[in-house]
């Protein structure tokens, strides 16, 4: 268990469940943190604990003693500055964050296939009163349209972050499990806002280095790049590719992504600036590139590497660059999905993320779990990522609250997935 502190506590629970032990564990949690009340908390398991499921929210959120309780399974879990990506487990973070408004609620899910009906979203409309500073969201990969949904949430609460993720589970059941207070939930999402004296800051790594040129797409047909500065795509990647040192080269094979501008109106752009999206396929013969998104023409890109070593770098700049941006407020908590296709076997060290996280955040608490997909936002547009670690913190609210300006059309790319 983390040490004692005013606002947040986690700690993980290894191994099966049993309701005697689970209870004296659950309660020590709780005695850890010194605050009267516990406005949120968020839990994590991995697959496994089926009917158990319900009886484990119930007991945290009574002895615990949580006002409001969510989260969703995941097949790996985070707890402090550690990554448990073995054996079955419960992560918990219990956090006290003072003057905030916070609401949790639920989206119903749809069948893969349908179209989204509109009702899905009236839960969403309950929150436009609140003033919500952001959003911590948990949703199933297989009923919810994770894309629609974050650009529902651009549309209705433009500049506002949403964090969080795609739940996980087994890869044979194709099923995951959300929570929301004592309900386990097996389709939709769910989530909290959180307004009042309370926002969130984030740190979103997508682990990726630029090389070579930005430049400015100049033909393009659904997720189908034929055009980039007036030659053909794959000529281009090409010489990008020729002009990397030999080193990087090898690095880069199978690795090579590309980054979307989100804001163009940047004079120069560096690496956080992009929306990176994987590179499916080339087509030399044609000159094409097949891309995850759908980029339009007149947006700019450049390719970027991914590797340990720049996915390291890059976590450690966003949390440069965070601790900036927040100096003088105070940092009440964390939460942490970082995607499936990180931890160990990517970094080649054990718990890099949640560990560095700590390094330069904390201590404090902080929960999470290793997801199908991670919320966050990049040039301050909500996406969903891949290969990506997307950090949340609690933090007291600035008092300078700058009023967003909606990307849209030839201003960013706010509708790029």
């Amino acid at each position: 268990m983390s040490n004692p502190s005013d606002y947040s506590v986690s700690d993980h629970w290894d191994g099966a469940f049993d309701e005697a032990r689970f209870e004296a564990w659950a309660k020590q949690l709780r005695s850890g943190l010194s605050a009267e009340t516990v406005d949120i908390g968020f839990v994590f398991a991995t697959p496994g604990y089926g009917s158990a499921l319900a009886e484990i929210l119930e007991i945290l959120q009574i002895h615990c003693q949580m006002k409001q309780l969510v989260g969703c399974t995941g097949n790996s879990l985070v707890s402090q500055g550690f990554e448990y990506e073995e054996g079955e487990g419960v992560s918990v973070a219990l956090h006290s964050l003072p003057g905030a408004e916070i609401q949790s609620f639920e989206l119903e899910g749809c069948e893969p296939g349908e179209d989204v009906p509109p009702h899905i979203w009236e839960s969403l409309e309950k929150l436009d009163s609140a003033s919500p500073n952001g959003f911590v969201v948990f949703a199933d990969p297989f009923s919810v349209k994770s894309e629609t949904m974050m650009q529902e949430f651009n549309s209705r609460f433009p500049g506002k972050p949403v964090l969080g993720g795609l739940a996980s589970g087994t890869q044979s059941d194709r099923a995951t499990q959300l929570f929301h207070n004592t309900k386990v939930l097996d389709s939709g999402a769910v989530g909290i806002s959180i307004g009042g004296k309370v926002g969130i800051e984030s740190a979103i790594s997508q682990g990726c280095l630029p090389f070579g040129d930005s430049f400015t797409v100049t033909a393009a047909e659904n997720n189908v790049l034929n055009g980039i500065a007036n030659r053909n795509a794959y000529d281009v990647l090409s010489d990008a590719f020729d002009g990397l040192p030999d080193a990087m080269k090898m690095k880069s094979r199978g690795n090579i992504h590309i980054g979307f501008v989100i804001d163009e109106y940047q004079e120069e752009f560096v690496r956080g600036d992009f929306l990176v999206r994987n590179l499916i396929g080339a087509d030399p013969k044609v000159g094409a590139l097949l891309v995850g998104a759908r980029p339009r023409v007149g947006q700019t890109l450049q390719f970027q590497m991914r590797d340990r070593h720049s996915a390291m770098e890059d976590l450690r700049e966003r949390l440069d660059l965070l601790t900036v941006r927040i100096k003088g407020r105070s940092v009440y908590g964390g939460l942490l999905t970082t995607c499936t296709g990180r931890g160990n076997a990517f970094f080649k060290v054990s718990d890099f993320d949640a560990s560095t996280i700590q390094d330069y955040m904390g201590p404090l608490g902080m929960s999470g779990f290793f997801g199908n997909g991670e919320f966050g936002p990049v040039g301050g547009v909500n996406f969903v990522h891949g290969y990506t670690a997307a950090a949340a913190f609690f933090v007291e609210q600035s008092l300078v609250c700058k009023t967003p300006r909606t990307l849209s059309g030839g201003e960013g790319n706010s509708n790029l997935v």
